[in-house]
């Protein structure tokens, strides 16, 4: 597995983001033993993709991910906004990722910005809300594929989307509406809420998955909570996964103790299964 870390322009002890400095902080991914960095930022347009192309050859790490998070934290852009303007909008904000990411060879996240149902549309999987996502979806993987950019789309617990929470039901969102050109995104802070048997639910994901986020229970660097790594681990291993694995958790202690303990547990872990 290749191993990467979340960088963004600032952190901070309630955002699972490990370091700070962007560009700056590409050479501390190397020096940490990184393979690579999965970025964080408040849009697009604001990466340089010259510059951060240049960091990563002169240290010899890769760009994992582009995360889109903040088009919906900041900005309020949704997927499935009620206003077709808005939501095409978000289409737009994604769309501008996937060309950076194609520059640098990485993946587009989707998580956050897929947006939030309203109360009236909780209690159904059968609403014009999942039909707008994959509608948008859709637009955006076709876009994607132009550009040999895979997309990735994120279980996300109900504290902070409320729906498509569990691994098991992107699964099915995914193939519900044939969006052949998505993975899933697994990531443990969320499984340890929405999901049950661990190793079953990475199994069963053998065929789908496209990245991995790891924290623990609390959202630390893994070692400072629960959750059941062990069986994790072992099912990464069983099914062969060979992709990215990221370091998205709170910079806690502090972001540099973070980086260690994440990357000495999760090569602790290799080792254990190897």
């Amino acid at each position: 597995m290749k191993l990467a870390i979340t960088i963004a322009n600032q952190t901070s002890p309630r955002s699972p983001v490990v370091l700070s400095g962007d560009i700056a902080a590409i050479p501390k991914v190397r020096a940490l033993g990184y393979d690579g960095c999965e970025l964080h930022s408040d849009s697009a347009d604001v990466l340089d993709v010259n510059a951060i192309s240049k960091a990563c050859r002169e240290n010899k790490i890769s760009v994992s991910a582009l995360a889109t998070g903040r088009g919906y934290t900041k900005y309020g852009l949704s997927l499935i906004d009620d206003d077709e303007s808005l939501r095409k909008q978000a289409v737009r904000f994604v769309k501008k990722y996937v060309v950076v990411a194609e520059a640098l060879r990485s993946s587009v996240i989707i998580g956050c910005i897929r947006g939030n149902l309203p109360a009236v549309a909780l209690d159904s999987k059968d609403n014009q809300y999942y039909e707008r996502l994959a509608f948008a979806m859709s637009e955006i993987v076709s876009f994607a594929h132009d550009h040999d950019v895979p997309i990735v789309l994120e279980a996300i617990n109900r504290f902070e989307n409320n729906y498509l929470n569990s691994v098991h039901d992107v699964r099915d969102f995914i193939d519900n509406y044939a969006l052949k050109g998505v993975k899933i995104l697994l990531d443990t802070f969320h499984m340890n809420i929405e999901d049950g048997d661990i190793y079953e639910t990475v199994a069963a994901s053998r065929e789908s998955l496209g990245y991995v986020h790891i924290a623990d229970s609390n959202r630390w660097p893994p070692g400072f909570g629960h959750f059941d790594f062990e069986s994790f681990f072992k099912a990464l291993y069983d099914i062969g996964y060979k992709g990215w694995v990221s370091a998205e958790c709170l910079p806690l202690p502090d972001e540099e103790q973070a980086a260690k303990q994440w990357i000495k547990y999760v090569k602790d872990m290799e080792e254990r299964n190897e």
